[in-house]
């Protein structure tokens, strides 16, 4: 059941539910992968990965590899083809939309502060602080480049 504050961000609760996929199936547990993000614009990709917001970003090990191997390609490709930002979430849980923050960080330049067999830890001092407004900024930019 749906709460109130869910109201604001998904406005057809059932229709994303229907939209779920489970491909356990395909044994496809552990190394499978997801992307929260992507947008294609003249064959060039952008990637937003969405974390929970932890004093820094924790990234799962099989992200970790996925993502670095999408901005690898830029190298093998010799254009930036991929560009792919990692996202720290702190989503209000009150009625104000104003008050999420996203903390956001150009993935790849930057090391994670360590890394082992359950992902990287990203600390603090590699983000940005944006708001919904510069996050969706930052997309249009990236758009009128991508072009």
């Amino acid at each position: 059941m749906t709460q109130a504050s869910d109201v604001r961000t998904l406005r057809d609760y059932d229709r994303w539910k229907r939209g779920l996929r489970n491909y356990e199936f395909l044994g496809a547990g552990s190394g499978a992968s997801d992307l929260d993000f992507v947008r294609e614009r003249g064959g060039r990709f952008l990637v937003l990965e969405g974390k929970t917001w932890d004093h820094g970003v924790r990234l799962p090990v099989g992200q970790q590899i996925l993502l670095t191997r999408l901005v690898a390609m830029n190298r093998i490709t010799d254009s930036v083809t991929w560009t792919v930002y990692l996202v720290g979430e702190e989503i209000s849980h009150g009625t104000d939309a104003g008050e999420d923050v996203f903390h956001v960080m150009r993935f790849g330049k930057p090391a994670p502060q360590s890394t082992g067999q359950s992902g990287a830890y990203y600390p603090p001092g590699l983000f940005a602080e944006h708001t919904r407004e510069s996050l969706s900024e930052l997309v249009r930019r990236w758009e009128e480049r991508a072009c």
